[in-house]
Formats: C-alpha cells, structure tokens, sequence
C-alpha cells in the first residue's frame, strides 16, 4: 500500500479473520440489521455499514499508527449497526448468551444496555492494549470504537436527511 492508497480503509470493511470471525460478524448482523433496514431503508443501511466500517479503519489506523499488522475492519461496521440499533430501539430486549466455563446462561437485556456494555468492554480491551501493547490478542478494538460511535452519530443523520417523519405510539415505556 503506498500512502496515498487509502482503498484498504474501505476493502478491509468487507474482510474476516477466519471462520469464527464471520459467523460472529454475521449473526450479530442478522441479529440487528434488519430491524435497523427496515428503519433506514436498504440504501442509508448500506451507507451506514460502509461509513462505521471507513470510521473504523481510520480510528484503528489512528491508534496502531505504527503497528506493522494489517487490520480487517469488518468488526467495526458492524459495530456501528449495534449502536445504531441500540438508539433507535433501546428497549428491544436482546437474547444474550453468556458461557461459564462450558455452562451456558441464557438472559434477556433491552438493547440499551447491551451496547452500553459492549461499548465499556471495548474501551476497557483498547486502553488496556494502550498501555501493553505486545500483549493484544490481534483484536482491532479501537475499530470496534470507531465503528461504534460512528453508528451512533450517522443514525441521527441517515433517519433525517430527507425522509418524512414516522409517526410512532410508543410503547408502555413511553406512555
């Protein structure tokens, strides 16, 4: 890559690192996506997923600067479709599978709460690999970062640049 290619900033946004990458990647997306789709439309989605997935790339590339690793950022656009999820439907409760040890536990959690702490752990992971470097696993974190609020920000933007207002009733929460 010379340094005025910035192709690999969108490309790696459509990469995995492997199997288990991918199903992850994608069943977090068949999870929140279409809900999030049918809110935006297939286009704003679209640009969604591409926009969190450039925003993650250049927060990893940020915070790695001289990190000879390459990074795929797929992690990071989809990322940015969990927060985008979790504001426009905070209360939709999310199926969480959590494993201890070989016991799996099963719970519920409104979207909210589930971004919010993914989010923390996010942050916790990056700054952690901050402060010892050589001890990361090969997780792009700061990607997950970037993605996340760049989700977060291009929701308010994408549901009103130029769609008409959707009424809503609300649910027992907001009566």
């Amino acid at each position: 890559m010379s340094p005025t290619d910035f192709s690999p900033f969108l490309t790696n946004t459509f990469l995995h690192g492997g199997f288990l990458h991918i199903i992850v990647n994608m069943w977090t997306l068949w999870i929140f996506g279409p809900a999030l789709e049918d809110r935006l439309g297939p286009i704003r989605f679209a640009i969604l997923y591409v926009l969190a997935g450039i925003a993650a790339s250049v927060t990893h590339a940020v915070f790695n600067a001289t990190s000879p690793m390459p990074a795929l950022g797929a992690s990071g656009a989809i990322a940015g479709v969990i927060s985008a999820y979790a504001v426009r439907f905070p209360y939709a409760w999310i199926r969480v599978l959590v494993l201890l040890i070989f016991v799996p536990l099963f719970f519920s959690v409104p979207a909210m709460v589930f971004a919010g702490i993914w989010f923390f752990v996010q942050v916790l992971q990056g700054t952690s690999e901050l402060l010892s470097p050589f001890a990361g696993g090969g997780i792009a974190w700061w990607a997950h970062i970037g993605g996340f609020i760049s989700g977060w920000v291009l929701l308010n933007w994408l549901e009103h640049s130029g769609r008409s207002a959707v009424r809503y009733d609300g649910g027992p929460w907001e009566r």
